[in-house]
């Protein structure tokens, strides 16, 4: 992924989000060589890497093989990538304390408002998996001390494959900037000794 090129066509579909908000002037330019688009990471001071899986030890009996499981996978994803965890925050200023908060986050087409049919159209590029659909990162809390730092997040599909499709970070009006940026892949591939495993990796500016 660290040599993974954008193409114009991607470029092209994010610098159309152009939602304007009171006080901002839109944005449609980014910097060459800035993974994810993320103005604010062109400066960046290193980059990080993961990989995780999950083994499948017996495939389930499906006509179309791993071809048909990754699109099983696919077709269900925004619903099992919905989730919550509990971490360790740390305050600021006169609550600089130790404090566990909770996370929640949820994808979702993104929204336009004024095209109505701006978020349709997102899912029907992610099912036909033509064009480059754009989805909203929805982040929250349950916990009210921990909202005014929730960090909402965009991504684009800049890669479909068989088996595989990879996110790219975005900068929009409804998410702004994020924490980092770069790309992240899920899919399913065969491991060294022959087994299959659903994973995701990733290469982030941070």
């Amino acid at each position: 992924m660290y040599f993974f090129h954008i193409g114009n066509a991607v470029i092209s579909n994010n610098n159309n989000i152009t939602i304007k908000k009171p006080g901002k002037a839109p944005k449609t330019k980014y910097p060459e060589g800035c993974i994810g688009f993320d103005t604010t990471k062109a400066n960046y001071i290193g980059h990080l890497m993961d990989y995780f899986s999950v083994r499948i030890d017996k495939m389930p009996e499906l006509e179309g093989g791993v071809v048909q499981l990754y699109k099983l996978l696919k077709q269900n994803f925004l619903t099992l990538s919905a989730g919550s965890i509990d971490f360790k925050g740390h305050g600021a200023g006169p609550r600089s304390i130790d404090m566990t908060v909770n996370g929640l986050w949820k994808f979702r087409p993104y929204p336009k408002e004024d095209d109505p049919k701006y978020e349709k159209e997102q899912v029907r590029k992610w099912n036909s998996e033509t064009g480059n659909p754009i989805f909203y990162i929805e982040a929250g809390s349950n916990d009210w001390h921990a909202e005014p730092i929730v960090d909402h997040g965009a991504v684009i599909v800049s890669e479909f494959s068989d088996t595989c499709w990879l996110f790219t970070t975005i900068y929009t009006y409804e998410s702004e900037t994020q924490p980092f940026s770069g790309h992240r892949q899920f899919g399913i591939h065969q491991d060294e000794e022959g087994c299959y495993r659903i994973f995701t990796r990733a290469l982030d500016r941070v």
